[in-house]
């Protein structure tokens, strides 16, 4: 076993949720930013835990745009409900930083896995962790303005505090109107919580003040 995976093991005590059978079978993978971890409709051949940097996680629509489901953080893992369901994946999984994962080829153990009493106790632990912020996130369109909705998810993908997503995109991802966002972007501007730095392009100035507004706002799946 290579000694990074044995040290991610160490760290996150993986010992206690895997037999030794399946810790013997994981994979470091790593990714760049914006790099696609899962596709939405595709098999899965691997189950992925998250060890390092974040991701998000998107639900596809029938009309092909994207709607935030949650932020993934340390220790997440990744195709548990496709796993036990045996169905294609759910939810598109993009990385907003550099990441890495140990993955598990489920070709080699997807039956033994059904059978791990201790992974399952952590399957149900983890499906009831993640049902709680689903429920919670689904909410927020209603529950909280666009100023607030934004400002966390500048937060979340911002690296090095640059700015550069599409913004048609940005305002499907927090269920906006691509007008709301212009005015919300144009509104943090003059407060001088972010400067245009080009077309479509801004610097976070005052993150101190965005994390005051998107106080508990997305928060995802954090430990």
């Amino acid at each position: 076993m290579e000694e990074e995976v044995l040290s991610y093991i160490r760290k996150f005590h993986l010992d206690q949720l895997l037999e030794e059978q399946h810790l013997l079978l994981l994979e470091l993978k790593a990714w760049k930013r914006k790099d696609i971890l899962l596709h939405a409709d595709s098999d899965l051949p691997y189950l992925l835990f998250l060890v390092e940097g974040k991701a998000k996680t998107s639900y596809i629509n029938a009309n092909g745009f994207a709607t935030l489901h949650s932020f993934l953080y340390p220790l997440s893992i990744l195709g548990e409900v496709e796993l036990w369901k045996g169905i294609p994946v759910l939810n598109e999984v993009e990385a907003l930083s550099e990441v890495k994962v140990l993955r598990l080829p489920l070709v080699q153990c997807e039956q033994t896995l059904k059978q791990d009493v201790r992974f399952l106790r952590y399957l149900v632990s983890e499906l009831s962790e993640k049902l709680k912020n689903s429920n919670r996130n689904a909410s927020i369109s209603l529950a909280y303005p666009v100023e607030n909705r934004l400002a966390s998810y500048l937060l979340a993908v911002c690296e090095q505090d640059e700015f550069q997503e599409d913004h048609g995109e940005v305002s499907s991802m927090i269920g906006c109107s691509y007008r709301q966002l212009q005015r919300c972007l144009a509104q943090f501007c003059e407060q001088r919580l972010l400067r245009k730095t080009g077309k479509g392009s801004y610097r976070i100035l005052n993150r101190n003040e965005l994390s005051r507004l998107g106080e508990d706002v997305y928060g995802g799946i954090k430990r």
